[in-house]
């Protein structure tokens, strides 16, 4: 049985990141991840091999903007992020503007069908 709690959907992405943390000016850290997987509050990331991750970290993107995010969990190389709403918001369009139009269609059939009430999926 899982222990997952979250219940907001997820979409897979995989999409290249670093996570930064530190004093830019002493002992500034960067580490290289992969985001497995969005959802409206958060993203699950891998690094190559485990790490520890303090509690605020910055998240950023080759092609957008950076993010500020709260480490929420860590399971051998996989780390759970907490975003603001503004950030979600933020990451939603970087990662949607990077999509190719078979992709974008196929997460609109995904999020069209995740809004049919379901008793009346049945």
């Amino acid at each position: 049985m899982s222990d997952e709690k979250r219940t907001d959907t997820r979409a897979s992405v995989l999409k290249r990141a670093k996570i930064t943390f530190g004093n830019p000016d002493q002992t500034h850290s960067v580490i290289d991840c992969v985001v497995m997987n969005t959802s409206s509050s958060g993203i699950k990331a891998r690094t190559a091999v485990p790490a520890s991750i303090p509690e605020w970290v910055t998240l950023i993107f080759p092609d957008g903007p950076s993010h500020r995010a709260r480490r929420r969990w860590t399971r051998g190389t996989e780390i759970g992020f907490e975003l603001t709403l503004q950030d979600t918001e933020s990451l939603l369009d970087a990662m949607i503007a990077g999509l190719t139009p078979e992709q974008r269609r196929s997460l609109v059939a995904r999020i069209e069908a995740s809004l049919v009430p379901r008793d009346a999926a049945g």
